[in-house]
């Protein structure tokens, strides 16, 4: 396959027909409700780094370990947004009903078709940064 020039190895020139029916062809339901089942975006949140680098627990303000709670409260609860968006997947929504339902609700949950509510200006701050479009309070 053809790669688009200026993106990673990876990355397939979708504009070029040949490529597209390449691309459509690996898409398979079956083995992706298998993945998707196993809810990965859980292990990813589960596995990310729990140490802060140059700091001190113990030497932070009420206000500072506040706003890491917040934080963390908003990697748990976009955690699935941050795995899609990490994982990039062609999803062949032509095929099956299954596959035009995930393609909806994939697009949907990617442009932040969800409501949050931080509850401090930093977990405010850190959600306009990362989703615009959203509709935040």
């Amino acid at each position: 396959m053809e790669q688009t020039t200026g993106f990673p190895d990876y990355t397939p020139n979708l504009s070029k027909t040949t490529e597209l029916e390449v691309v459509r062809a690996r898409w398979d339901p079956p083995l992706f409700k298998v993945l998707w089942d196993s809810a990965p975006w859980d292990d990813m949140f589960q596995q990310r780094l729990k140490f802060l680098i140059l700091h001190s627990t113990d030497d932070l303000s009420a206000r500072a370990k506040s706003d890491l709670v917040d934080i963390v409260e908003f990697m748990w609860t976009l955690r699935r947004t941050f795995w899609l968006i990490g994982h990039w997947f062609f999803i062949d929504h032509h095929r099956d009903d299954y596959s035009a339902d995930l393609h909806t609700e994939r697009k949907k949950e990617c442009d932040c078709g969800v409501e949050i509510r931080p509850k401090s200006d930093v977990g405010r701050a850190a959600l306009q940064a990362h989703s615009v479009g959203c509709r935040i309070r």
